[in-house]
């Protein structure tokens, strides 16, 4: 499946392997492929494209993973080609790994019907490092060196919007000063598995950071004015009325001066997402929508634009606008 300048469609139906669908490249090198995968034999399959990266979406029928076995499947992108690995139990339906990916269909924002268990049951299922997607260490690092090229000090009042299992909270927690670390997380069973797992007590009680669980983004509760936030990776899974209560409720936290980092997974044109919110759902935003995210909720918005995301998430900033 070679992908080219103009768009490429294939429209393919494999019956021994249970596999269907269309695919709709925006061409320029980059396919975009979307399966829908049934009583699949084979374990790997092969997906090669032209000088570019292919992103691929996957809709599992029934809970049984595509793949056979037992546990979460994956996608792992390798140059040209693009490989479907199966592990073990749980299907991931939407996958979004490829670098350097561009969403330009529309039609390929839609979610599945079926995603993996959100929740308790999704930390306890997935694990607390996959249930926010993996890359611990380098997506980890790569916020730590982001808000310290951005100019972030020990002093400084930080919050971590969906902090997680504390993936960026191990680096930043030992840099800043005791209790300058705050986290909000919906999903009690992620904060319990960052502190005793990831940071470890002693740490937690040298630094003190301050978390708490938390799904209506009441920022108030921490009772303190904020320097600099980020949500790394929260975007692609709101609807456009979440990320509104979100940017609402930040505003009044924050200081003149202060900054938040949003990354998102962009695309060319509009897309068309899911209508609720879902930990593992895929939601992609254009530029302009991005920006006007901010300016409504009184906020001047600056493009940043790629930053070296392993899964192609980029990045704006919202600073608070001036009241009149």
């Amino acid at each position: 499946m070679a992908g080219g300048l103009g768009n490429d469609t294939l429209t393919f139906n494999l019956a021994n392997l249970g596999l269907s669908g269309t695919s709709s490249g925006a061409g320029d090198g980059v396919d975009a492929i979307s399966l829908t995968l049934s009583g699949l034999a084979s374990q790997t399959i092969f997906v090669s494209g032209n000088a570019g990266t292919d992103t691929i979406i996957c809709t599992a029928l029934g809970n049984a993973s595509p793949f056979g076995g037992q546990g979460v499947d994956s996608i792992t992108a390798n140059g040209a080609a693009t490989t479907i690995v199966g592990g073990v139990c749980t299907p991931i339906q939407m996958i979004k790994s490829a670098p350097k990916m561009k969403q330009d269909n529309p039609k390929l924002n839609a979610t599945s019907a079926s995603l993996p268990p959100q929740g308790a049951i999704g930390v306890e299922t997935l694990g607390h490092r996959q249930y926010v997607g993996g890359m611990w260490e380098e997506i980890g690092l790569l916020q730590f060196n982001f808000l310290k090229s951005q100019g972030i000090k020990p002093t400084d009042t930080f919050l971590d919007i969906a902090c997680g299992a504390l993936r960026l909270g191990v680096h930043l927690i030992p840099y800043l000063e005791k209790g300058h670390y705050l986290g909000i997380e919906k999903e009690q069973a992620l904060i319990n598995a960052g502190l005793k797992e990831e940071l470890g007590e002693s740490l937690a009680e040298e630094k003190e950071p301050i978390l708490i669980c938390d799904k209506d983004f009441s920022f108030d509760k921490f009772g303190r004015r904020i320097d600099m936030a980020i949500a790394q990776s929260l975007f692609t899974h709101l609807s456009p009325e979440t990320i509104d209560q979100c940017m609402k409720n930040l505003k009044p936290c924050m200081n003149k001066n202060s900054v938040f980092f949003a990354t998102y997974f962009e695309s060319q044109s509009q897309a068309v997402i899911p209508s609720q919110s879902h930990d593992h759902g895929y939601f992609a935003y254009t530029k302009s929508q991005m920006l006007d995210f901010g300016n409504r909720m009184g906020f001047n918005a600056e493009y940043l634009g790629d930053w070296n995301h392993p899964r192609s998430q980029v990045m704006v900033a919202y600073r608070p606008r001036a009241e009149a």
